[in-house]
Parts: C-alpha cells; structure tokens; sequence
C-alpha cells in the first residue's frame, strides 16, 4: 500500500487545519450577522471606527489568518514561506469575495467592492509579515 506524504502530513497537523475550518466558518458566519449584533455579541469591536477609509476591521480579520493559513501550509505540505503565503492569499481572496457575495443577498447587509479590495489587502498584509518572520527566523546569529 502506498503512502500518501500529503494525506499524513495534514492528519499529523489537523489540529491546525481545525483552526482555519473555524476561520473560514467564522468568516461566513460574521458575512450574515448584522453589524449591530456583531457590535453588541463582541465588545472590544465596537471601539474600531466604521466610517474611515481605511478599514482597520478588515485587517484585524484577515491578516492573522493569512499569517496561519501561510504557516499551516508551510508546515504541512513542506512547501517555502513564499508558496504558502500565494496560496494563502488566494483562499482568503475568495474566502472575501464569498463573503461579500452572501453579504449581498443578506438584508441587513451591504455588500462592497472596497470590502473585497481590504480583504484582500490584509490578506496580502498578514502573508507578507509571514514571509519577513520566516525570513527573520533563519537569520543566523549575529551575536559574537
């Protein structure tokens, strides 16, 4: 019987795998939510300022996911910190757009364009951190 690298590698890592299941689920389920439960369910969002163009929500979202979605991928399949990171990139992009395209047909919702745009550029934002981290993290020491 033949041994599948990948298959293993993702049930030695599952508990890493778990989280990001509950990432995207929870992206999904913030995408139907309305802004006011989600202002009243989680009490430190109701301090991030909403009618600014620089949407600091979506950061705190989905840049800490792209940082573990790139580590998780790094870790699992063996693959460099710049592969993992693309990868990552690309699942939240669509992650995004998936949630503003439910955010559409949700009443209490509006949908946008620019919300896709800042998903994607904390994706990107969290990949990159990832990518210097790693860089970081092979430095040899320079202490004498």
């Amino acid at each position: 019987m033949k041994n599948n690298d990948s298959f293993d590698s993702v049930t030695k890592y599952w508990y890493l795998w778990l989280i990001l299941i509950i990432f995207i689920f929870t992206n999904i389920y913030l995408a139907v939510m309305s802004w006011q439960d989600i202002r009243d369910s989680i009490g430190w969002v109701k301090n991030i300022p909403q009618k600014t163009e620089f949407k600091i929500r979506h950061i705190v979202q989905f840049s800490p996911q792209a940082f573990f979605f790139s580590f998780t991928f790094e870790r699992t399949f063996n693959l460099s910190a710049k592969k993992s990171a693309i990868i990552a990139i690309i699942i939240l992009a669509l992650t995004g757009i998936i949630s503003e395209t439910i955010q559409y047909f949700t009443p209490s919702r509006i949908a946008s364009l620019m919300d896709v745009f800042w998903n994607i550029f904390a994706s990107v934002l969290g990949a990159y951190l990832f990518i210097i981290f790693r860089k970081l993290k092979k430095r040899p020491n320079c202490d004498p």
